[in-house]
């Protein structure tokens, strides 16, 4: 998806907004080179979100004694 900024905002934020957390922020930043040097992204800015697989995390518990 590619969003175009409509307000001035940080680019933290708005990758925090998308995803709800900051877990994809490095590889947003390697996608949108043209955007890097900047912390507070500018009105007609366009920044690529894109859709991250999610790998579920589970925690095997094993008993103490077989």
């Amino acid at each position: 998806m590619i969003v175009e900024v409509l307000q001035e905002t940080r680019y933290d934020y708005m990758v925090f907004t998308h995803y709800g957390n900051l877990d994809h922020f490095e590889k947003v930043l390697e996608i949108n080179k043209h955007l890097v040097h900047k912390l507070v992204l500018e009105v007609g800015d366009k920044v690529e979100l894109p859709e991250f697989e999610e790998i579920e995390k589970t925690t095997q518990i094993k008993a103490l004694w077989d």
